[in-house]
């Protein structure tokens, strides 16, 4: 069973670079895409978190993307 995304061993997501993130969650990779954002395969997937993503694309709702990926994770269907 997996680890609920939010955390992982308790490490909050923000603090997560996206590519732990995708390692974790491979998933979650065309979720990225789905918002416009050039994270999965990015140079600087390694060392940008979701905190900085949040920060560097105003057009991001990093809370609505945290939700999507939860219900990914989980299973269950996104409205």
């Amino acid at each position: 069973m997996q680890k609920p995304i939010m955390t992982t061993n308790e490490r909050p997501l923000a603090e997560m670079t996206i590519a732990e993130a995708i390692e974790q969650w491979p998933e979650i990779a065309s979720l990225f895409l789905d918002h416009r954002l050039a994270c999965f395969g990015c140079d600087m997937a390694g060392f940008c978190t979701f905190a900085d993503i949040g920060a560097y694309y105003a057009h991001v709702d990093l809370p609505a993307l945290l939700a999507e990926m939860q219900e990914l994770v989980e299973g269950r269907p996104s409205p």
